[in-house]
């Protein structure tokens, strides 16, 4: 039988309220707020096959309780007043 267990894997979130998107088996983070409730910028990639964190491009505009989603190789992140749209195969450019 097959048992629960959780592992500890890579750091690099320090942050709360972001929102998160899965794009070819690679998950996104985007935004959120630091350890001094300030909104954030920000966008990480996450690769579980090598546990790794990578900086991607920034968002544009700081956005905090961000919800993100992946449809037809493209995230959107919406924010309060914002809609974002970001394409990881080019980083966003």
């Amino acid at each position: 039988q097959v048992q629960d267990t959780w592992t500890t894997k890579a750091s690099g979130m320090e942050r709360t309220e972001m929102g998160v998107a899965v794009d070819n088996n690679l998950m996104y983070a985007f935004g959120g707020n630091n350890s001094f409730s300030r909104s954030l910028d920000t966008n990480a990639m996450y690769d579980s096959v090598t546990d790794s964190w990578t900086t991607k491009t920034a968002m544009p505009v700081a956005i905090d309780f961000a919800r993100a989603v992946s449809v037809n190789d493209k995230i959107y992140v919406f924010g309060t007043t914002n809609t974002l749209e970001y394409t990881p195969a080019n980083d966003g450019l």
